[in-house]
């Protein structure tokens, strides 16, 4: 049998009803993720999610927020982001702004992205939604002048964000002046 469900009023999906499983009617309302929460496993939402705790797994949303206090250790999945917490994974986000407090632990696939002064990257920032060639030593297209090297970046209050390394080192390079 199938069920429906409405993302809004204007457009719907259609989900097979399986024995044991919850059809969920998305609404306006984010799904929420209170401080002291730590959820362990895949978290997939049709809509918005707000995380103030913590998740140990893929996490794949419309829109996702995460707090000063939340925390995520695995792959994120969004149209839009904006993180004031820790990630420790790979980001694939189409819009995405890093709060000052931002720590990131690993690369960033992004169509647009803000960061504030003060918030931290450990890995590669990377123009697009797909995985790029992994940086070594041995690339013949100038390691980080080549596509999806991370660049540095300027956010919204005017001051540089801290970028704090690589996970794979590329040769060092130039700024222009």
């Amino acid at each position: 049998m199938w069920k429906h469900f409405a993302r809004n009023s204007k457009e719907g999906t259609m989900a097979k009803d399986k024995p044991g499983s919850q059809t969920h009617v998305a609404s306006g309302a984010p799904s929420i993720i209170s401080a002291g929460v730590r959820l362990i496993g895949e978290l997939t939402s049709p809509g918005d999610v707000q995380l103030d705790g913590t998740v140990e797994g893929d996490l794949r949303c419309r829109q996702l927020t995460i707090g000063d206090g939340g925390s995520v250790k695995g792959e994120i999945t969004a149209d839009q982001a904006t993180i004031r917490g820790r990630v420790e994974g790979e980001l694939r986000v189409k819009s995405l702004r890093l709060g000052s407090k931002a720590e990131v632990i690993g690369d960033i696939y992004q169509e647009t992205i803000a960061i504030e002064a003060g918030a931290r990257i450990s890995g590669r920032i990377i123009l697009g939604l797909e995985r790029a060639a992994p940086l070594h030593k041995s690339d013949k297209a100038g390691g980080a002048a080549s596509a999806g090297a991370a660049t540095p970046a300027a956010g919204p209050a005017g001051g540089p964000a801290t970028v704090v390394g690589s996970p794979q080192r590329a040769a060092p390079h130039k700024l222009p002046a």
